[in-house]
């Protein structure tokens, strides 16, 4: 796509020129690909200069696809994880898309969404829920003119944001309407959107608690996957740990290693021994292992997930103290009261480095250090303690990234 694209942008510049608007659209297309690529820093400078082949931030020239391109730029930002930023550039375009093309929109309705998302990454939920209301306003408007891949997202993107305020059947009902919209989309009910979907449907009814529900619709999510990208595909990692969780609600201890060793089999297949995607899925299998016996083989992954967190976010970084809290749990099984407490002391001594913000954690963990102390003043330990951090799978990964490479592109979708 990239080659393509790079030869149609040297054909236009020789037929149109360097300033035509067509020239822009397929530099804004090249961007995209270097994008799908993995090269976010060429597609950045890309864009800007489609931005100033489009018109600049002027009124004049093609401004809606100027904002468009803006959209992107935001988009590649947030993806290198600077969301303050990102959040900063689309609530400028908001204001200027409203101006320059309504308040019902097309592109106000998909920059509402983007910025829905990424203040929801910023941990406002009230917010991201407001601004996709917003959105879905929009869509629905009578002079809104319908886009059914949009609806759907949005749809989707809305339920995952009741679930995080703990609206889980608000969620399965968003979730519903999105399914129906994209079964009608589909003419073989195999779309990666649908898969999406379905794996966001999973975890809704897990939360329920109806777990026969969540198998079956992670399951099929699971094979939709497996068609579009082949069965070891990394794509299908974070689907694989989902079910992995039903199972483990069903008491099928088995399933749910062989699925967390299959997720952590395609995501270390794809990235490599010491990547940090690696880290939850080291984590949650070591668990996995842990709390079905396999101690040594489940401390071994806890600690390979604390080694690549040290090696890429430092020795005190405050994400470690749950990966420390994991590995004195396994040294508590062993009877290995000793270590336990002096994994806790790194884990309190980190806590009080940054300022003890955390108050539910540094509780934890004092009580921790309370009831292993207690352990080691004993001449024999009957049943250690069970002061578990449960993991949570953050399901950001389902949402929709709704900006649009140009007119005739469909939707990028990051899970």
């Amino acid at each position: 796509m990239r080659d393509a694209a790079a030869v149609a942008l040297e054909a236009a510049r020789m037929g149109f020129g360097k300033n035509h608007n067509t020239t822009a659209r397929i530099t804004h297309t090249l961007a995209s690909a270097y994008g799908f690529m993995g090269n976010p820093t060429a597609k950045m400078q890309l864009l800007l200069y489609a931005v100033r082949l489009y018109g600049g931030t002027q009124k004049g020239g093609d401004y809606m696809m100027t904002l468009r391109a803006m959209q992107d730029y935001a988009n590649t930002i947030g993806d290198l994880g600077n969301l303050e930023q990102k959040a900063k550039i689309l609530q400028g375009i908001l204001a200027e898309a409203s101006k320059c093309c309504g308040k019902n929109s097309e592109l106000t309705a998909k920059v509402l969404s983007d910025l829905a998302t990424t203040v929801g990454g910023l941990g406002d939920i009230k917010q991201q829920v407001a601004l996709l209301e917003r959105s879905l306003e929009v869509q629905t408007s009578k002079e809104y003119k319908h886009d059914s891949v949009l609806l759907a997202g949005t749809l989707g993107n809305l339920a995952c944001a009741y679930g995080r305020t703990g609206d889980f059947t608000k969620k399965v009902k968003l979730l519903q309407k999105a399914y129906s919209i994209e079964t009608s989309l589909s003419s073989n009910g195999d779309n990666f959107r649908l898969a999406l979907i379905l794996s966001n449907l999973g975890n809704a009814y897990r939360d329920l608690g109806d777990n026969a529900k969540s198998k079956d619709a992670l399951e099929r999510a699971v094979k939709i996957k497996e068609n579009n990208f082949g069965k070891n595909h990394f794509e299908l990692a974070k689907t694989l740990t989902n079910l992995a969780l039903t199972y483990e609600a069903l008491g099928e201890s088995k399933m749910q290693v062989k699925l967390m060793e299959r997720a952590l089999y395609v995501t270390e297949k794809q990235f490599g021994s010491a990547h940090p995607l690696l880290i939850d899925y080291l984590t949650f299998l070591g668990n996995a292992y842990t709390n079905n016996g396999c101690l040594e083989g489940g401390k071994a992954l806890l600690e390979r997930a604390l080694a690549i967190q040290e090696h890429t976010f430092g020795k005190d970084d405050n994400d470690l103290v749950k990966t420390l809290s994991h590995i004195a749990d396994v040294d508590m099984e062993m009877r290995n009261h000793k270590d336990a407490k002096a994994v806790l002391v790194r884990a309190q001594a980190i806590l009080r480095l940054h300022g003890d913000s955390d108050e539910e954690t540094v509780d934890f963990v004092r009580n921790y250090l309370v009831e292993v102390e207690k352990h080691l003043r004993r001449a024999q330990c009957s049943t250690p303690p069970k002061l578990h951090f449960h993991p949570h799978w953050d399901e950001d990964y389902d949402d929709y990234d709704d900006n649009i490479d140009d007119d005739d592109n469909e939707e990028e979708e990051d899970e």
